[in-house]
């Protein structure tokens, strides 16, 4: 099966812009961007030629393989390209007329973190510039609140 689909072009963009709101998760580690998800989560290799996923819906980073090649027998998983980059929504979203330009991911108008769902009416495409810097920003913010806190407010930096 062919990943390319549910992949994002991220063509020209600058890594380091999109890996900026995330460096409170990501500290000193020194991650490069490998590829961007339809659903704007990145997989990112590191100096040791390992894979991970920066899960922009649970705001963690999470080992995915330790060489290319064992990325690929990862995603050759039905299951796991499910769970990894969200075929079935990214599907639901192209049946609907929802197609990706380049520089572009699918974002929710309403994050998985404050509620919202992965239906089609709250996905939208968008910048994934924007979209990294959001959904950082916001689990930067919440990170430490217990589970079922209630949000009345988000504060972006100016």
């Amino acid at each position: 099966m062919d990943a390319q689909p549910y992949l994002a072009d991220i063509c020209g963009i600058d890594e380091n812009a999109l890996l900026e709101s995330w460096r409170w998760l990501l500290g000193d580690h020194l991650y490069k961007v490998f590829h961007a998800t339809a659903m704007g989560d990145l997989i990112l290799t590191d100096e040791s030629e390992a894979f991970y996923l920066l899960d922009m819906i649970e705001g963690k980073v999470r080992p995915l393989a330790t060489s290319e090649s064992e990325l690929l027998e990862v995603l050759t998983d039905r299951q796991n390209r499910k769970t990894l980059l969200f075929t079935f929504v990214v599907r639901r979203l192209r049946e609907a007329g929802v197609i990706l330009n380049p520089g572009k991911c699918y974002s929710p108008d309403c994050p998985l973190i404050l509620g919202g769902s992965l239906s089609v009416d709250n996905l939208k495409p968008c910048d994934i510039l924007v979209h990294s810097s959001i959904q950082g920003q916001i689990h930067r913010q919440v990170k430490d609140l217990p589970p079922g806190t209630t949000i009345s407010e988000i504060k972006f930096p100016m």
